[in-house]
C-alpha cells in the first residue's frame, strides 16, 4: 500500500508534464520514453542503495521519525515551491526570455560538456524542436526524479525499503507521462487548478501527520 501511495503522489508531476507537452504539440518518441524510464530506474536504485546505507547508521526508532519528519518537509517544501510559481510576477517589458529555468548548471570545460537540472519537468524541449530528443528526455528524467529521490530516502528510514520501490517509481512516471499525453489539451484546464498543482504536497503532508499520529 504504501509503494503504491508513493507512486502515484510521484507520478502527478509526470501526468501534468504530459498534458503540458500534448497541449503544446510537443512528441515524446517511443526512444526517448524508454530512456526516462531507464534513468528513473537508475537514479532511483541508486538512491534506494545510499537510503539503506544511510539507515544502517540509525537506531530503528529514531530512523523512523527522521523519516516521518522529513517526508512532512519534503511534502511543506512542495507546497511552498507551488505557491511560490503559482505568485503573478510584475516585471518590465523586455524581450521574451525562451532558455529554459535550470536548478543548477555544470560546466566541464576540459570536455566541452554542460550538464543542467531543469526546474520545470515541462521545460525539457531545449531545442524548440517540438519533440523531445534522447539527451532531452535524461534531462526530463531527472527533473522528474529529483521528488522521487527525497520520497525513497523517507520511505528507507522509516522502514518501507524495497528495491521494488525505484522499479514501481520508475514505472509509475512512465505511465503518468503515457496517461497525461493521452489526456492532453481536453481538461488540461482542469488539472491546472490550485488544488491539481497543491495535492502532492498535501497528500506527503497528510501521510507523514498520520504516521506519528499512529
Amino acid at each position: 500500500m504504501w509503494i503504491l501511495a508513493m507512486t502515484l503522489i510521484s507520478s502527478f508531476d509526470c501526468v501534468l508534464a504530459g498534458m503540458s507537452y500534448a497541449s503544446r504539440g510537443i512528441r515524446i518518441p517511443s526512444l526517448s520514453k524508454f530512456l526516462i524510464f531507464l534513468t528513473a530506474l537508475l537514479v532511483g536504485c541508486l538512491s534506494e542503495r545510499v537510503s539503506v546505507s544511510l539507515t544502517g547508521l540509525l537506531p530503528p526508532g529514531l530512523s523512523e521519525v527522521l523519516g516521518r519528519i522529513m517526508l512532512g518537509l519534503l511534502g511543506l517544501l512542495m507546497l511552498l515551491t507551488t505557491l511560490k510559481d503559482s505568485k503573478p510576477k510584475h516585471k518590465k517589458k523586455s524581450l521574451p526570455d525562451n532558455s529554459p529555468r535550470t536548478l543548477f548548471k555544470l560546466v566541464l570545460k576540459s570536455a566541452g560538456i554542460t550538464i543542467q537540472v531543469l526546474k520545470h519537468p515541462s521545460e525539457a524541449d531545449i531545442d524548440r524542436s517540438g519533440r523531445i530528443d534522447p539527451l532531452e528526455s535524461v534531462l526530463l528524467s531527472i527533473a522528474l526524479t529529483l521528488d522521487s529521490v527525497g520520497l525513497i530516502l523517507c520511505s528507507a528510514l522509516i522502514g518501507q525499503n524495497t528495491l521494488l520501490f525505484p522499479i514501481a517509481l520508475s514505472i509509475g512516471q512512465l505511465l503518468g507521462l503515457i496517461a497525461g499525453e493521452k489526456l492532453g489539451a481536453r481538461i488540461m484546464a482542469r488539472f491546472s487548478s490550485p488544488l491539481a498543482k497543491y495535492l502532492p504536497s498535501l497528500l506527503l503532508i497528510l501521510m507523514a501527520g498520520i504516521g506519528f499520529m499512529q
